[in-house]
């Protein structure tokens, strides 16, 4: 509750004897004590005056677009409300759960929760939809000053999917001894089974710089199918995985590129099909800093292992052709 004060001033009047039959002439009797008048009978007294409680803002805001499917929706009030009297609806649900801040000034609508958005009952905000939430009349403070009825509306983020086919100019196999294969030929990972320096890994790269501004990765699958296998790359070098990367060139040094985050596993057996990877969070970084990423996801295939040196080359070979990276964003 907010609180103004207006103060109100009683002055007693001051009285005038005028003589009678002289009405020029002031009595210098009257002032007995000769102290000048100096307001010091003024009477104060200050009255409360109560204002009702404001929505200081919502979030998502009124309008929005592109809201995010797992964004929590928040309603801020100027003054600690009463629980009991608030209620928040959308799509013909009028009590959804709400939870309190410690001040009682703040609620928040968490989209994970089970509620009716119009569609159907979702585990949360469903793309590319326009949702209305009412404040409804009756919410008042803890001082009984109610709040005026709001309504509100913003549309989630459109869910798209498209299939992203590798930049051949920046998709090369590398060996350790300098060695890059030609361009838009098989990418090989594994080892000569000889050298420790020839053993082979592949640079894969996705251009993004079509996807629309603002574009947020939400899942992003690789695939791979694996036409061929020689020796027992899955015996003497682990399984293969997919880890990110950075670079701009291919040179003979790439075989060492560092990695820039945290590995997923593409295959782990020497059957011949199509293998796949969760490569989200690589998909995700890029497109979240799309000046450093240069519009690229990047990522590199390698064994677990560098080299066996066992006298038999373990490789396993992918397909070029079959390399694709199934996308899934949001974008307003």
């Amino acid at each position: 509750m907010s609180k103004f004060y207006v103060t109100l001033l009683a002055v007693l009047p001051l009285v005038t004897l005028v003589a009678c039959g002289q009405p020029d002439e002031i009595d210098d009797d009257l002032n007995t004590d000769e102290t000048p008048y100096t307001g010091d009978d003024t009477d104060d007294f200050e009255e409360v005056v109560n204002e009702a409680p404001t929505v200081l803002y919502m979030s998502p805001e009124e309008g929005a677009i592109g809201v995010f499917t797992d964004d929590t929706i928040e309603i801020r009030f100027s003054e600690p409300m009463d629980p009991a009297t608030v209620r928040v609806g959308t799509h013909g649900n009028d009590d959804l759960p709400l939870t309190w801040n410690a001040t009682l000034d703040a609620i928040t609508i968490d989209a994970d929760l089970e509620y009716s958005n119009g569609y159907g009952n979702h585990p949360e905000l469903t793309p590319g939809r326009r949702y209305e939430f009412t404040l409804h009349a009756g919410a008042a403070d803890q001082e009984g000053e109610y709040a005026e009825p709001l309504v509100w509306s913003f549309e989630t983020a459109k869910r798209m999917k498209v299939e992203l086919e590798p930049d051949l100019a920046l998709t090369r196999t590398v060996m350790g001894n300098g060695n890059v294969h030609n361009q838009g030929g098989n990418l090989y990972v594994g080892d000569s089974g000889v050298l420790v320096d020839e053993s082979m890994r592949a640079l894969l790269t996705f251009d993004l710089s079509n996807l629309p501004e603002g574009a947020i990765a939400s899942e992003a699958t690789l695939a791979a199918e694996q036409v061929a296998v020689a020796g027992l790359p899955y015996v003497y070098l682990g399984s293969i995985y997919a880890e990110p990367v950075s670079f701009r060139e291919i040179t003979g040094d790439s075989y060492d590129t560092p990695a820039t985050g945290a590995p997923e596993s593409l295959s782990g057996n020497a059957a011949l099909e199509v293998k796949t990877s969760d490569v989200s969070h690589i998909f995700m970084g890029a497109l979240a800093d799309r000046d450093g990423s240069e519009d690229r996801a990047q990522m590199m295939l390698r064994f677990a292992e560098t080299a066996s040196v066992n006298g038999v080359g373990d490789t396993a070979t992918l397909d070029i052709d079959s390399v694709a990276v199934t996308l899934h964003y949001l974008a307003e």
